[in-house]
C-alpha cells in the first residue's frame, strides 16, 4: 500500500546533489547547517531530537523555530502581512520577516496545519505568498516542504458512527496535496508523514485499538490500555478544571518513537548520510527498536519519489 502510494506518476526522482547541498563550505570542510521551520507543533515534533542526532554524528546545526501551535499557512501569512511579532529567537520576539533575516538560513521549511493538510483549497494563495516572502528575505535558502502525518486510528474523526474519513484517507489526501505543492514550486519534501505511515505498516508490534482486555468505562488512574506500537502520544491521565482526573487522548502529536524516527529522516535529507548510521538514541527507546526506527527512516527517504528540484550548479 505504501509503495503503491509513492509510485504515482505525479512526481519524479530528485537529484542527489540537492540532498547534501549544504554539507560542504568553500574550504571543503563540513559547515554548520542553518535550518528554519515555519510551522506548528508538528515541526516541534520533527525537531525534538534533531540537534542531538546531528551533534552525535559530529556535525553542527543551528535551528530557528517560527512555530506556533495549531498554526496554518494562512495565519503565518497574515502575521507576515501585519508585521506581528509572534515568533521567538534568541530571547527576542520577531516578525516572520525578521526571523527570515535573523540568520543566513540554508533551509526553510513550510507546512500546512495537520487538520487542513488534506484540504487542497486551504493551501493557496498562502503557500505562494510565503514562498515569495522567503525568496525575498532569505534568497540563499532552499525552501522545503514538511510532509505532516495522519492521526492515530482512535482519533474521534475516525471512530464516530457516521465517520467517512479514515486514517488512510487522511494520509492519502495530505500526501497528494504536499506532492502537488512540491511539483508546483519544484521543492523537495521532508517525508515525516511517509516515515510514520511506513512504520505503522511494517513494525513488528502494530498498534491496535480499542484494547479488548481493557475496561474503558471503569478505568481508574493510573490504569491505561495497551498502546504498544503507537507512534502518537495517545491516552494518558489528566486533570480537568475541577481538579478531577480523566483519561484523555492525544491522537495527533508524535510520541518519542516517532520524533526520533522523523529526526533521523530529516538528518538524512539534510546531510545525505544514511539514517541507519545515526548513533544517538533517546532515553526510553531500546536499541532494538531504535535500530528499526532508523532503518524505517532511511527506507522512507529512499522510497519517497521527490520532484526534480532546482539543480545545483
Amino acid at each position: 500500500m505504501f509503495r503503491r502510494i509513492f509510485s504515482a506518476s505525479l512526481v519524479l526522482f530528485f537529484s542527489m546533489s540537492a540532498v547534501c547541498a549544504f554539507a560542504q563550505d568553500d574550504k571543503n570542510q563540513e559547515k554548520t547547517v542553518k535550518l528554519l521551520t515555519i510551522g506548528n507543533s508538528f515541526a516541534r515534533n520533527a525537531l525534538k531530537y534533531l540537534d542531538q542526532i546531528v551533534t552525535g554524528q559530529g556535525r553542527k546545526i543551528i535551528i530557528g523555530r517560527a512555530n506556533l501551535g495549531g498554526c496554518p499557512l494562512d495565519r503565518h501569512w497574515n502575521n507576515a502581512e501585519k508585521d506581528l511579532k509572534e515568533y521567538k529567537y534568541k530571547g527576542k520576539k520577531l516578525t516572520l520577516t525578521e526571523m527570515l533575516q535573523a540568520e543566513k538560513w540554508d533551509i526553510v521549511t513550510i507546512q500546512q496545519v495537520s487538520h487542513k493538510s488534506f484540504k487542497r483549497e486551504t493551501f493557496e494563495p498562502y503557500a505562494a505568498n510565503l514562498i515569495a516572502l522567503i525568496k525575498k528575505y532569505a534568497p540563499q535558502a532552499e525552501i522545503v516542504i514538511h510532509q505532516t502525518w495522519a492521526y492515530r486510528a482512535d482519533h474521534n474523526w475516525f471512530t464516530k458512527k457516521d465517520a467517512t474519513l479514515t486514517q488512510q484517507k487522511m494520509y492519502d489526501g495530505a500526501l497528494a496535496n504536499y506532492l502537488w505543492l512540491a511539483d508546483k514550486y519544484k521543492l523537495r519534501v521532508f517525508p515525516s508523514g511517509a516515515a510514520i505511515q511506513l512504520c505503522r505498516e511494517t513494525q513488528p508490534v502494530k498498534f491496535t485499538c480499542p484494547d479488548p482486555k481493557f475496561d474503558y468505562k471503569k478505568a481508574e488512574k493510573p490504569a491505561l490500555p495497551n498502546q504498544d506500537g503507537s507512534l502518537i502520544v495517545g491516552l494518558s491521565w489528566r486533570k480537568n478544571k475541577a481538579g478531577k482526573w480523566y483519561m484523555g487522548n492525544d491522537a495527533i502529536h508524535a510520541n518519542p518513537r516517532a520524533e526520533y524516527m522523523i529526526g533521523c529522516a530529516w538528518y538524512e535529507m539534510i546531510y545525505g548520510d544514511n539514517a541507519e548510521n545515526v548513533k544517538f538514541v533517546p532515553k526510553g527507546i531500546d536499541e532494538k527498536d531504535a535500530e528499526f526506527l532508523r532503518k524505517t527512516a532511511h527506507q522512507a527517504v529512499k522510497d519517497f519519489k521527490q520532484v526534480d528540484s532546482i539543480k545545483k550548479k
